[in-house]
């Protein structure tokens, strides 16, 4: 059996999504680190209310990063984070280029519309808008007529 090296060629680009109790940024990277991880990118906490109780807290730090590790080595990761007592959650998804242009777009309708331009989004054909009420109102007389 091969053993497998933990080279740049066989690395892949996680993202990381979790909830903890503290504002100390440092638990999730100190587990992705000691398996050998590398953050590539991270957001700073933001706090949270929740929508019920997770481990009796009603509130806790929202953090997404991004890091690049062997894919072995994924399931520790998971598995270390749920015994820090302080991250109430976590997920690890495997990010892809998709993911990169989908998330480009989605930042870019966000810039338009925070400056005040309108998305346009595809209408499939016949599709009508909805009526105001005084279209509404002009278009029952005309069928009344």
């Amino acid at each position: 059996m091969e053993e497998i090296t933990n080279t740049e060629e066989n690395k892949s680009l996680y993202e990381i999504s979790f909830i903890q109790e503290g504002e100390n940024e440092g638990v999730p990277k100190k587990v992705i680190e000691k398996h050998g991880g590398q953050i590539v990118e991270d957001k700073p906490l933001v706090r949270i209310r929740f929508a019920y109780p997770i481990k009796k807290q009603t509130q806790g730090f929202f953090g997404v990063m991004r890091f690049c590790i062997d894919p072995l080595k994924v399931g520790l990761i998971d598995a270390d984070l749920k015994f820090e007592k302080e991250v109430l959650r976590a997920i690890i998804v495997q990010f892809s280029e998709k993911d990169k242009n989908e998330e480009a777009a989605l930042e870019g309708q966000e810039n338009r519309l925070r400056r005040g331009k309108f998305v346009r989004t595809e209408r499939k054909p016949g599709y009508e808008p909805a009526l105001s009420n005084e279209a509404l109102e002009k278009k029952i007389e005309e069928i009344l007529q």
